[in-house]
């Protein structure tokens, strides 16, 4: 295991591949969750906790170092790194459904009335667009992804519906910048930042709705409140933003990446995610009372603080060559796997489920690889796969 070191006078944080291992275990479960139609892997959805504090945990240790490194942040270039990173899988995606859907009605089999269906997936593009699709999906008609979950009466799954955590992440970025901005800089150092941060993380759990003395679709309302919501979500990447700032100090990241009290803490939790993955719904109750997503935020960063190790068996688990290859490719994967699967549910209706899974997955990967190495890097790096960086592509 390759480790990137720092210079010493500044808290730069180490690359760790294990990490991108993590997110290819995360795509393994939310794609087969998907493609089994939510048979296999029926806490997949879980995942998505564990994405969010991982980006809020990379974000702050970026800017951090940052302004330990240059004095300043200058917040106009981070969100035009991002927005290299993340726009041109997500406005491909929309681009080909809004022309492939209008022209050919495409939609899974069984649903609702074609001319319903463009007019949702529509306002769902619209919103994806802007990345506002999930507060569009809390205040808008029991449509998408969550609604096919728990609520027998929902029309078949969006083709962008799974955009939601795409617009909580884009709101992170824009939002987070400034607070690292007021704390390391106005306010002085990292420090008055965490204060900061478990002020929003109080406040965001304190925010959240409570499911209790409800039922039927006032149940479902809430829940889909709690799950979408931007500011009940954001405890867990402050969570991730928290240990950021934690780890930032060397003192304190010798010890979690040496000690054996984190490598037992993270497999220990992982056996019991992996479990959860395996068999929880994402309608358990206990998500739902107030900071029950922020404590399984709290799972998620015992994992990831193990995973920072340079050695141990969750090290040696989640980082090999397959996992991290996904690792990487996962976010164009997580973007199109849906799309491929909604828009070919009338060509694979009545297909085994295996052979669903395993023809969709093939196409995931294919499609997802091809777009990493010959679209999205290409606009990333700014040069083609082939010239190794050495030139730069014409703007």
């Amino acid at each position: 295991m390759t480790i990137t070191t720092a210079p010493r006078h500044v808290s730069l944080f180490p690359f760790y591949p294990a990490l991108d291992g993590l997110r290819g275990y995360f795509l393994i479960a939310v794609t087969t969750f998907h493609f089994s139609h939510s048979v296999m892997f029926s806490g997949a959805l879980l995942t998505m906790s564990g994405f969010f504090v991982l980006s809020g945990f990379l974000i702050a240790s970026l800017l951090i170092a940052e302004h330990e490194r240059d004095g300043h942040i200058k917040i106009g270039t981070f969100l035009f790194r991002r927005a290299k990173r993340l726009v041109p899988a997500s406005m491909l995606t929309i681009v080909l459904v809004a022309l492939l859907w209008n022209v050919f009605d495409l939609r899974e089999p069984g649903s609702i009335d074609p001319s319903l269906v463009r007019q949702h997936t529509n306002l769902d593009l619209l919103a994806s667009t802007f990345y506002v699709q999930n507060w569009a999906a809390i205040n808008g008609p029991v449509w998408g992804n969550f609604g096919a979950y728990i609520y027998p009466g929902a029309p078949a799954s969006s083709p962008v519906g799974h955009f939601w955590s795409l617009a909580v992440e884009e709101q992170f970025y824009l939002v987070f910048p400034f607070i690292a901005v007021l704390g390391l800089g106005l306010l002085g150092g990292r420090l008055p930042l965490a204060v900061v941060i478990v002020g929003g993380l109080l406040l965001s759990i304190g925010l959240q709705p409570t499911t209790a003395g409800t039922h039927g679709i006032e149940t479902f309302t809430r829940m889909s409140r709690i799950y979408l919501g931007t500011d009940v979500r954001a405890a867990e990447f402050l969570l991730g933003s928290l240990m950021a700032i934690i780890f930032s100090y060397p003192v304190i990241r010798q010890w979690l990446t040496t000690s054996r009290w984190v490598t037992v803490a993270g497999i220990v939790v992982f056996a019991l995610m992996t479990y959860w993955l395996l068999t929880m719904k994402i309608t358990s109750s206990w998500l739902y009372h107030r900071g029950g997503f922020a404590m399984l935020g709290a799972l998620f960063a015992v994992i990831i603080f193990a995973l920072t190790q340079s050695k141990g068996p969750l090290v040696w688990l989640l980082d090999n060559s397959l996992l991290r290859w996904l690792g990487q490719r996962s976010y164009g994967m997580y973007v199109y796997h849906l799309t491929l699967m909604t828009g070919l549910a009338g060509l694979i209706e009545g297909w085994p489920t295996m052979l669903q899974i395993f023809f969709l997955t093939i196409l995931t990967l294919v499609v997802g690889s091809l777009s990493y190495t010959y679209f999205e890097q290409p606009i990333r790096r700014g040069y083609l796969p082939w010239q190794s960086g050495r030139k730069k592509v014409s703007p």
